[in-house]
């Protein structure tokens, strides 16, 4: 009888390992994209987590009648019934420009709980002289969270940190995790400023 837990949990740990060797995250920006998405394709990802498999897609559209403006299109999608269908999507838009952070997209489980988060930076009106806008968003437990981070052009301007106040009702590791990678970003960018974690 005492033998029994230790195969039962023997089983259990075998069959999380199982599962984690079934997740991936694959770049297919180069790939064809099977979802219909708006605009220029601007980064790709395919992944599986526990959840099934799921698309990340953004794009930008630029419009120049009746005014100027570029949209920024985050979109993701998961596998059903043999087609992938929408989850989730976030647009926003500028008069001057939208400036997506290739390098600093991320998708990967946070909280390890076999369930992939996907973060992706961008700038808004990154040459308009006045500073510029960036905004980090994650997508966790299908919310949006959004930090946004005014970076000053000048000296006497001041570089200004805001949270939604969503996250306050995020699990305390995942805020941490994503003001920590701000913060990296802030450091490898040299842009004069940082979160303290409250």
């Amino acid at each position: 009888m005492p033998f029994k837990p230790r195969i039962l949990a023997l089983l259990v740990a075998f069959s999380l390992q199982q599962a984690k060797a079934q997740q991936y995250v694959k770049d297919i920006y180069h790939d064809k994209i099977p979802v219909d998405y708006t605009g220029k394709l601007r980064d790709a990802y395919e992944f599986k987590d526990a959840a099934g498999l799921h698309l990340y897609i953004v794009s930008k559209f630029e419009q120049e009648k009746p005014t100027n403006k570029v949209s920024i299109f985050g979109t993701g999608y998961t596998l059903v019934n043999g087609a992938f269908v929408k989850d989730w999507s976030i647009t926003d838009f500028s008069g001057l420009d939208v400036l997506l952070k290739y390098n600093y997209t991320k998708v990967i489980d946070i909280d390890r709980d076999g369930i992939y988060e996907t973060i992706f930076v961008y700038e808004l009106d990154p040459n308009d002289g006045m500073g510029s806008t960036w905004k980090l968003m994650l997508h966790y437990k299908n919310k949006k969270y959004v930090l946004r981070v005014h970076v000053p052009s000048e000296d006497d301007d001041n570089y200004n940190v805001q949270l939604d106040k969503t996250f306050d009702a995020l699990p305390k590791s995942v805020k941490k995790y994503v003001i920590d990678y701000w913060n990296a970003i802030a450091d490898e960018l040299d842009l004069k400023g940082r979160y303290d974690i409250k």
